[in-house]
C-alpha cells in the first residue's frame, strides 16, 4: 500500500509545476523554531542550517544537535544519545507532505525490528513515528507543519517516546505554523 501511495505521489510531483511556493523562508529564521534550553541529560550544540536556489525550485534547512556524555549499559558497551532536529522548507514541500494526509487513516505496521505508525503531534500535526527496538536502538517523528514545513527527528541510542517528546515541546511549533515568507 505504501508503495502505491508513494508512486502516486511521486507522479503527482511531476506532474504539478513548483511554482506555487518559490521562495523558501531563509534557515535563520528556521533556527528561532529549532528546539531550545536544556533537555536532561543532553548537551545542545551550534545550530547549522543552508538555504540554497536551483532555477525554480528552492530548499531550506536549520538543524540542531544534542548529544549526551557516553553511558556504560550492562552488557559492557558505551552509548551516546543523539537527538537530531531539522525543519525544512522547500519549493515543492506541499506535494511531499500530502503523504501524512494519506497515512493519516489509522496507518501501524510492526515488526520484530520495531514498529511505525500515523500520529497527530501535539493533536495538530499530522506524522508518522518509527521506533527501532533491536541492540541500535532509536526513534524518529516526522511531521509536516502548516501543510508547509517538514520537521524530523532523529533519537539514536535509545528508543525512548519520552524524549521524543521533551524535543518535540522545546519546539516553537505554533510559530512555526504562523511563518510567512521572507519578504
Amino acid at each position: 500500500m505504501i508503495r502505491k501511495v508513494s508512486l502516486v505521489l511521486f507522479c503527482l510531483l511531476l506532474s504539478c509545476p513548483l511554482f506555487s511556493q518559490t521562495k523558501v523562508i531563509n534557515f535563520k529564521k528556521l533556527q528561532q523554531f529549532l528546539p531550545t534550553g536544556e533537555i536532561s541529560g543532553l548537551t545542545r550544540k551550534k545550530p547549522t542550517g543552508t538555504t540554497q536556489t536551483i532555477s525554480t525550485m528552492s530548499i531550506s534547512n536549520a538543524v540542531v544537535e544534542y548529544t549526551s556524555k557516553p553511558t556504560e549499559v550492562p552488557d559492557d558497551t558505551t552509548v551516546t544519545i543523539t537527538a537530531k532536529t531539522t525543519i525544512q522548507d522547500a519549493s515543492f514541500m506541499p506535494y511531499v507532505l500530502t503523504q501524512f494526509s494519506v497515512l493519516q487513516q489509522n496507518y501501524e505496521s510492526e515488526s520484530e525490528t520495531g514498529y511505525e505508525k500515523a500520529v497527530k503531534v501535539k493533536d495538530l500535526f499530522p506524522g508518522r513515528l518509527s521506533v527501532t527496538n533491536t541492540d541500535n536502538k532509536s526513534c524518529k517523528e516526522e511531521f509536516a507543519v502548516a501543510n508547509r514545513f517538514f520537521v524530523q527527528i532523529e533519537i539514536e541510542g535509545t528508543d525512548d517516546i519520552a524524549l521524543l517528546n521533551k524535543v518535540v515541546n522545546a519546539m516553537d511549533l505554533d510559530g512555526l505554523s504562523k511563518v510567512q515568507d521572507d519578504k
